[in-house]
């Protein structure tokens, strides 16, 4: 990191380690695609593969020579990635705070101060995706929560609100549909977790019948908790991660069950396991104030309502 709030501007670089790694990738997918043959090469198109692998190594490659680069300046926000440039001024946007967005990628999210025509329905698709209506990219060199507290100083200290300009209101977390707040990395209330927990099961007991879609369900309904399962944690306070615990368990039943357990005893086992899990996680109350994973559910940040008293 360059510069300081004393010495501005505070320009930001990503790390390389996801760079590589998209490179290191498409090189072992380009391997195995050249070395099947033309009529069995992935995507049943061997330069199909060939070509979309390739363009992902390429970009890796460009994130490595050149990485994204955020410059923190007393006039807003200049965020460089790849070939796209954004910039913002601080009297555009404000309370940034850290979001978790899956289990391992973390990032930096925000709201904007005016309401534009052009963006208004990506801002509430974003808003009830994510909690924020906008976020930058991840991966920087420092962490998202100090890169959060960083930007809300830098704007506290550089801000300059025009003279007979309009106060903002108090703004709230974007009301999400229950399904909606349980899928994404915010957090979610026993009501959204219960709700989105059993139309994800009533889906599922559905499609069981649709013999075309069946074998799909056995990747997909994991994710699905996966989620759900995070988003309950997180608003009492926990990792997502705990619930690390309760697939550790299921892959030990599914070892032992061709030794001690009859199939259908391992099976009846790991549901009862998952069932208790569920249901303990979503009597759990969420902690009523702001906590790591941010505000409570439908609630406005600190930030939020500070604003409206500026």
């Amino acid at each position: 990191m360059q510069g300081s709030l004393d010495r501005p501007p505070i320009v930001l670089h990503s790390k390389g380690g996801r760079a590589v790694l998209l490179v290191a990738i498409s090189a072992i997918f380009i391997a195995l695609t050249l070395f099947q043959p033309a009529s069995a090469g992935l995507f049943g198109n061997r330069f199909l593969g060939l070509g979309l692998f390739g363009f992902l190594g390429l970009t890796g490659v460009w994130m490595r020579v050149a990485p994204n680069r955020l410059e923190i300046a007393p006039s807003g926000l200049t965020q460089k990635v790849l070939w796209r440039t954004r910039k913002f001024a601080w009297t555009e946007i404000y309370n940034f705070r850290a979001i978790e967005v899956g289990l391992t990628t973390k990032m930096v999210g925000f709201d904007y101060l005016t309401e534009s025509p052009k963006r208004r329905t990506l801002k509430r698709l974003s808003s009830a995706l994510s909690g924020v209506q906008d976020a930058l990219q991840p991966n920087w060199e420092i962490r998202s929560q100090d890169l959060a507290n960083l930007l809300n100083e830098a704007r506290e200290r550089w801000l300059e609100i025009p003279e007979g300009a309009a106060q903002p209101g108090v703004y709230a977390n974007p009301r999400q549909a229950p399904l909606l707040a349980a899928l994404t990395g915010t957090r979610a209330d026993r009501k959204s977790y219960w709700m989105a927990t059993a139309v994800v099961f009533a889906v599922v007991v559905a499609m069981a019948f649709v013999p075309a879609v069946r074998p799909g369900l056995t990747g997909v309904t994991p994710l699905l908790f996966v989620r759900i399962y995070a988003s309950r944690l997180h608003d009492f306070g926990r990792s997502g991660w705990w619930q690390l615990l309760l697939y550790v368990v299921s892959a030990v039943i599914l070892i032992v069950r061709a030794g001690v357990l009859p199939s259908g005893g391992a099976v009846g086992v790991g549901f009862l396991i998952q069932f208790a899990f569920t249901a303990a996680i979503g009597a759990i109350p969420g902690n009523p104030g702001t906590n790591r994973f941010g505000p409570p559910p439908n609630q406005p940040s600190a930030i939020a309502i500070a604003e409206t008293f500026r």
